[in-house]
């Protein structure tokens, strides 16, 4: 994950890396591109959540980087569990957005990224014990 071996992981090296696993791992390239697109904002709110979680420290050779701008090796794990906790949520959420299991951001105009109490009223039960 960490491509250039700087020790510490970026968003962007942390991105391409989910997406060359999934490409990797799926059926098809396709079938992972698709699933990158669908779930990488959960990909960008794990990274952001873990960057965080050790102590704060300043990289040399950077002017005014410090660890909490990356994801370092003792953050990793913790980014790894985000990634899953983040994309079940996520999951469940656009089961109720619209009401069914949709592309959301890829077309699926029945997916605003909002749950409004109708659709609510309509879906819960369909999450109550998703995981």
């Amino acid at each position: 994950c960490d491509y250039n071996g700087n020790g510490v992981i970026s968003l962007a090296e942390c991105d391409l890396w989910i997406k060359e696993m999934l490409k990797s791992k799926c059926v098809t390239s396709a079938e992972g591109e698709r699933i990158w697109k669908r779930y990488r904002r959960c990909y960008i709110h794990a990274f952001n959540r873990a960057k965080s979680v050790a102590e704060e420290n300043k990289i040399e050779g950077m002017d005014t980087a410090t660890t909490n701008d990356f994801v370092v090796k003792k953050e990793f794990r913790i980014m790894v569990a985000y990634l899953c906790v983040y994309v079940v949520m996520y999951d469940a959420f656009q089961m109720v957005d619209g009401g069914k299991r949709g592309e959301g951001i890829l077309g699926d105009d029945t997916e605003d990224l909002r749950i409004e109490l109708d659709e609510w009223l309509a879906s819960y039960r369909n999450v109550s014990d998703h995981t």
